[in-house]
This record gives structure tokens, C-alpha cells and sequence, in this order.
């Protein structure tokens, strides 16, 4: 064999090693983020026992990881975050709310990371019952909305708190559903605060518009944003449904169907005044009464 042979050769193995290599990886990855298939089926046929039953899909997906998410300070500490909204009302002991007046209307923080806000305008708002069209589909509502709710949450400007500056963590707001209320010809927009793409908060918030102007808004928001990620083991897909198997054992009703997990963070305050964000997750049935909520680092359903 020549040495050019010989090069050729080498160059040949090194090239199906390197793929070889690039294969193992791809399947270490996969096995570190996906259940095996033999996993998935004895899961589903363990949970399955005595009624118990699972919607297919939900194991078949990536696993999701989750950490704790930690802030430097809570709500009552960020005077520079307050002072963006208006000026401080009234901070009253009971509660630990924080009320803030601005030219339209006022604000309320709470320290579980909800909020209030109501215009001082005097419009009328939309009924519960009211009868509303979906309109979530119209790009130029839509366009218009998300621009509205965040020039009315200064999100821009909160980024750029001091008691933010620190964050590192993707923080934006996700539009669920637009509802149009013929009546009022206002607005109903649900949505949610995210970080890195996961919901804060089961519920989110809801804002009244009308068209580009926000009159109304609660729900939680935290406009104190995490510094710091702190790793956590969190409960994995086939332990929710074992724990939820093991809750409704003995218990009526029975003939259950697991339908979905949804996954999103908690908002809570520390006594030394530090703000945490824990993973949670919501388990949801073929019945729309009966439900499970679980701390994904305690393991424990709340």
C-alpha cells in the first residue's frame, strides 16, 4: 500500500469513527431527555391498573428539568420598581400590600407577585357573563394588544431596575386568548408572564382594554425578576402519575382519565425578604372538577 493509499485509509476510519462518535452522543441525549420505549409502555401498564387511565402522548415527550428561581429582594424592597408606576399611596402592615397612584389610575402589589390595577376613568367594564367573540386570531388586535400591555407593564424600563439588573432570565408576556365584548366594545385579554418560555403562575393575568388603552388588569405579574438559578431535582412525568394513581387510590371517583400536565412557577416571598419561584405542575382530567397540583421539588400535592 502506498502512502497515499495509506492516508486515504486513515482519513476514512477517522471520518466513520467521528460518525460513530456523533451517533453515541446523539443517543446519550436522547436517552438523558426521552423515556425508552420499554419504559414508556410498562409506565403506562403500571398506572393503568385498577381504572386508573393516561391520555398517550404525555410520556412520549421530552422530559422537562426544571430549576428554582430566586430574587434578591421582594416587592416591599424595590422602592426604584415602585416609583415606576406612579407614587406610593399607602404600604399597609396587614397584607404587605403596596398602593401606587398614577395620572390614570392606581396600582396595587401584593406579595405573592399579584397585582391590581384599575383606571380612575369611570368606564364600564365588561360583565362575567357578558357575551364575547374570540378574536385571538386577528393579527393587528393581536399586534396591538401585546404592544399595549407592555408599554402599560413598562417591561422595557423594569428590565432596567436596579433590582432587576442582575437577572439574566428571558422574561416576557405570553397573550393566551383575546376576547372582543361587543357592548363595551372592550377588550378581555388573558396572557401570562414568562421566564425562559414557562408559565408564572397557574391563572396569569387578565387586562380590559379598550383598544390600545388598559383600564383594567389583576392577576400575577412579578415585576421583581429572578438573579439566580438554583439547581433542584424535580418530581419527573412517571412519579406525578404515579403519586396521582397512589392519591385516588380507595377514593371515588374512580374510571379517571389523566389528560394533560402543565407545567408553570409559584411566586413566593421568604420571611428574609428574598423572592423564590418553585416548579410546579397542574394534572388535569377527562373532568373538568377534579384536578392535582404538585411542588416539583417537594414532590407534594397542594
Amino acid at each position: 500500500m502506498n502512502v497515499r493509499s495509506l492516508k486515504s485509509a486513515i482519513a476514512a476510519f477517522l471520518l466513520l469513527a467521528n460518525l460513530c462518535f456523533i451517533l453515541l452522543i446523539s443517543l446519550n441525549l436522547r436517552n438523558k431527555y426521552y423515556y425508552d420505549s420499554e419504559t414508556i409502555q410498562n409506565a403506562y401498564s403500571a398506572i393503568e391498573q385498577g381504572g386508573f387511565g393516561v391520555a398517550r402522548g404525555i410520556l412520549e415527550r421530552k422530559q422537562r428539568s426544571f430549576s428554582v428561581y430566586k430574587g434578591d429582594c421582594d416587592i416591599l424592597s424595590c422602592n426604584d420598581i415602585i416609583a415606576l408606576y406612579g407614587t406610593l399611596a399607602a404600604h399597609y402592615n396587614i397584607g404587605d400590600d403596596v398602593s401606587v397612584v398614577c395620572e390614570a389610575g392606581e396600582y396595587t402589589f401584593f406579595r405573592d407577585g399579584s397585582f391590581e390595577y384599575i383606571t380612575n376613568s369611570g368606564v364600564k367594564l365588561p360583565e362575567s357573563t357578558a357575551q364575547t367573540v374570540d378574536v385571538t386570531a386577528q393579527r393587528k388586535v393581536y399586534k396591538m394588544l401585546k404592544a399595549a400591555i407592555e408599554e402599560f407593564l413598562k417591561m422595557e424600563e423594569l428590565e432596567k431596575c436596579a433590582s432587576n439588573k442582575k437577572s439574566n432570565v428571558d422574561v416576557d408576556i405570553y397573550i393566551e386568548k383575546i376576547s372582543y365584548d361587543p357592548e363595551t366594545k372592550a377588550y378581555i385579554v388573558n396572557a401570562c408572564q414568562t421566564f425562559d418560555g414557562d408559565s408564572v403562575s397557574q391563572n396569569g393575568v387578565e387586562f380590559v382594554a379598550y383598544d390600545d388603552i388598559i383600564v383594567s388588569a389583576s392577576g400575577t405579574f412579578s415585576f421583581v425578576y429572578p438573579t439566580e438559578k438554583i439547581f433542584a431535582d424535580s418530581l419527573d412525568t412517571i412519579n406525578i402519575m404515579l403519586c396521582e394513581k397512589n392519591y385516588f387510590e380507595g377514593r371515588e371517583p374512580q374510571e379517571l382519565v389523566l389528560s394533560e400536565i402543565v407545567y408553570f412557577y409559584s411566586v413566593y416571598d421568604s420571611a428574609d425578604g428574598s423572592r423564590y419561584f418553585i416548579p410546579m405542575c397542574c394534572v388535569l382530567y377527562d373532568r373538568a372538577d377534579i384536578f392535582g397540583i404538585y411542588n416539583l421539588v417537594s414532590g407534594k400535592r397542594e
